[in-house]
């Protein structure tokens, strides 16, 4: 139990779970937009997923990790219009449609996986580049807080500057605005004016950009490489609802209230609550991560 109280441990375990969180934010962020349209994006873990091979495989091309930045937002894009162009313009199930997607794109990157390197378990053979970690030019000198806060990918503290971006683009901006309208009463919205599958169509696509930022991250900043089915269940924590309750268990009661609207869902409540999930998430790869011969990706 002592090992627990140290201050080198916790330094590793605060610096872990904010690097942990990361993927877990952009997808939370992804699915917090769609729902505020009134849509389920079921495709998450299909996104993030050729998210991940096509940044690899774009990194190793051009040896440019912008490149590889580039080729997931690309992938996650045309996944994401894929899922959006069949719901909306084809009338599929939502539900459906989702799962045939995380299908496809689970057993189409591994058999891309082999095309490009021979290999349908991980994308080691291939030369591709991480992301850049940063260090904080101020905040690195402070005492405990700065080895825990400095260092962290690129994309993490992107992932916390698109929470704030995300919460202007919900509550401050007119496509935020035509968004929680079509989300709350889509009769009402069509009423005067807005076009219900436009804006939704507008949502899912914003919806498959943060979560291919995810997919990114995990293969060039949470690991150097791709790994088979590597989104281990995340796509499930970022959508679930997980927000946040400093008032105790009266602010709970009254959020309980305001889930029942898509709507009124916050990007800095579900922040707080990945934040606490990632904990969970480091401490279960501590504890039986490594020792079950369990890889990275599962364990974190």
């Amino acid at each position: 139990m002592s090992q627990f109280l140290t201050s080198d441990y916790l330094i590793a375990f605060l610096f872990s779970v904010i690097r942990m969180s990361t993927p877990i934010i952009f997808c939370a962020l992804g699915a917090l937009i769609a729902s505020h349209a009134g849509a389920i994006n079921m495709a998450l873990e299909g996104i993030m997923l050729t998210a991940s091979l096509l940044a690899v495989m774009f990194s190793a091309w051009l040896q440019n990790c912008w490149a590889g930045l580039l080729g997931a937002v690309l992938g996650g894009l045309l996944m994401s219009l894929l899922f959006a162009w069949l719901h909306l313009y084809k009338d599929s199930d939502l539900i459906i449609t989702g799962l045939a997607l995380n299908t496809m794109a689970s057993g189409g990157t591994v058999y891309l996986l082999y095309l490009v390197c021979g290999d349908k378990g991980t994308s080691r053979l291939l030369p591709s580049i991480n992301l850049p970690n940063v260090e904080l030019p101020l905040i690195r000198h402070i005492p405990v807080l700065g080895p825990v806060l400095s260092g962290h990918n690129i994309l993490t503290y992107l992932a916390l500057v698109a929470v704030f971006l995300c919460w202007v683009l919900v509550f401050r901006s007119r496509l935020g605005l035509r968004i929680r309208a079509v989300g709350f009463n889509p009769n009402a919205a069509a009423s005067v004016g807005i076009s219900v599958r436009r804006v939704k169509f507008e949502a899912l696509l914003l919806s498959g950009l943060f979560a291919s930022l995810g997919g990114a991250f995990m293969s060039m900043g949470y690991l150097s490489y791709f790994a088979r089915d590597m989104m281990a269940g995340r796509r499930h924590a970022g959508r679930r609802p997980l927000p946040f309750y400093p008032a105790g268990l009266s602010g709970l009661r009254h959020s309980q209230r305001r889930l029942h609207h898509p709507g009124h869902h916050e990007p800095q409540g579900r922040l707080g609550g990945h934040d606490t999930l990632s904990c969970y998430r480091h401490r279960a790869g501590h504890r039986f991560g490594p020792q079950a011969g369990q890889g990275p990706q599962i364990a974190g």
